[in-house]
């Protein structure tokens, strides 16, 4: 991430476009925005805030970034103190630690950052969209919000390997991201052969080989209710249930 954002100096550039207009034409420059504002989520904390930070930074900007209140030390201070000890100017990068709800609305709406840059929950961002189009000011906002991840199995797909995806897809990180699989959407004929049982016995099989504090009860697996819709009678929807994992172990 820090390796790609070092090049974008270097790939941002004004531009002028031929007008359709005769005798005109449109000139592009690009400048930073001054302060971009960045609220990070507790899971994979590290990345997520580096992706917003990284490339703000290479654009001549400040940065300041509020991380989840579970995860201020990869979120955000352990961050901050590699970039200060990298000889980055003081005050370009500041960090806010405290509760969303304590201080997250005053981060959106405080007039000086020029873009807020969040990634979490889709309600969280439907907050910060409404709250970043305050009375004297309208923010630019990057939202990365909850994801509805569907993975799709064709009728002439490797079973063995859809299995192996499917459970990966939705057991990595103990589902803690957006791109968990949350909908297993399988071909038609699958279903009339008989195979969707075979690929929920395959899905036990695979599950049986994952660590055991993956899942809280042992009964705990991805099931499969098909349901056909009259849209696509060649597609059965199969929805995905598993249990919540357990965080203390």
């Amino acid at each position: 991430m820090v390796l790609e954002a070092a090049a974008f100096p270097g790939r941002v550039f004004d531009r002028i476009v031929e007008s359709n207009a005769p005798g005109q034409e449109y000139r592009i420059y690009r400048r930073p925005l001054g302060v971009v504002g960045a609220i990070s989520p507790w899971n994979v904390p590290l990345h997520f805030s580096q992706r917003s930070v990284a490339p703000a930074l290479a654009l001549s900007n400040a940065v300041v970034i509020k991380p989840a209140s579970d995860t201020p030390g990869t979120g955000c201070l352990m961050l901050a103190r590699i970039f200060e000890e990298a000889g980055l100017p003081a005050g370009t990068l500041s960090a806010v630690v405290g509760a969303r709800s304590e201080i997250g609305d005053d981060v959106v709406t405080n007039p000086v950052p020029g873009l807020i840059s969040f990634v979490g929950s889709t309600p969280v961002g439907k907050s910060v969209r409404r709250l970043a189009a305050g009375e004297d000011f309208i923010k630019q906002i990057a939202l990365e919000l909850g994801g509805n991840g569907h993975f799709v199995v064709i009728d002439d797909a490797d079973l063995d390997v859809a299995v192996q995806a499917a459970v990966l897809g939705k057991f990595l990180h103990q589902r803690q991201i957006c791109m968990a699989v949350n909908r297993i959407i399988v071909q038609a004929p699958l279903i009339n052969d008989g195979q969707l049982a075979g690929f929920s016995r395959r899905s036990h099989w695979q599950r049986a080989k994952w660590p055991k504090w993956l899942w809280r009860a042992p009964s705990t697996v991805a099931l499969f209710r098909p349901s056909y819709s009259p849209k696509s009678p060649n597609v059965v929807c199969a929805s995905v249930r598993a249990s919540r994992p357990d965080h203390t172990h």
